[in-house]
């Protein structure tokens, strides 16, 4: 991936990281919300305790949450992997909340973490299959999955609805073996 990924430490998130998830996701929806499917009113009124609930049971039930943390130790980039828990959908894995800090794009920070995250789905027993939304006009997101290998295999209209109107979203997968 281009851009300068070293000043960075990736790592998997713990119940210990949940403010500052829950800081980054507020920043998220105040600068990016037409492309997110929470909205800052809901992510506001969440506890860090839900949160911290919420980051453990994803680890538990085979998923995780991967965050990208600067030289001071600010998470900065957040991506995480949920997993259905209808047993046979219990092969896929579902990309979520991919969000990099505006300060810190253009060095690959969504790119290194989307790549960790596919490597993590590869090496589990468990995982088959990526899947991932993005709006359709987040062409750099877009075009960011389709390099890394994920197909679009459909488009929903109007998935989402904010107060500009109505999204669609592309959704893709990544067969992963």
């Amino acid at each position: 991936m281009p851009g300068n990924c070293e000043q960075y430490q990736f790592r998997t998130l713990s119940a210990d990281d949940a403010e500052q998830f829950r800081k980054l996701r507020i920043e998220a929806l105040e600068t990016s919300e037409d492309i997110l499917a929470a909205t800052l009113e809901e992510v506001e009124g969440e506890s860090v305790d839900s949160i911290r609930a919420d980051i453990e049971r994803r680890f538990k039930s085979g998923g995780f949450s991967l965050g990208a943390f600067s030289k001071q130790l600010d998470l900065v980039g957040l991506v995480n992997v949920g997993r259905p828990t209808l047993k046979r959908q219990s092969h896929i894995g579902i990309l979520w909340g991919l969000f990099v800090s505006p300060a810190h794009r253009g060095q690959g920070v969504a790119g290194a973490l989307l790549q960790e995250a596919i490597s993590r789905a590869r090496a589990s027993d468990e995982l088959r299959q990526l899947h991932i939304e993005v709006v359709t006009s987040n062409t750099a997101a877009f075009n960011l999955y389709r390099k890394l290998g994920f197909e679009v295999y459909g488009t929903r209209p109007r998935a989402l609805q904010s107060e500009g109107g109505f999204h669609d979203e592309h959704l893709l997968a990544m067969v992963l073996k």
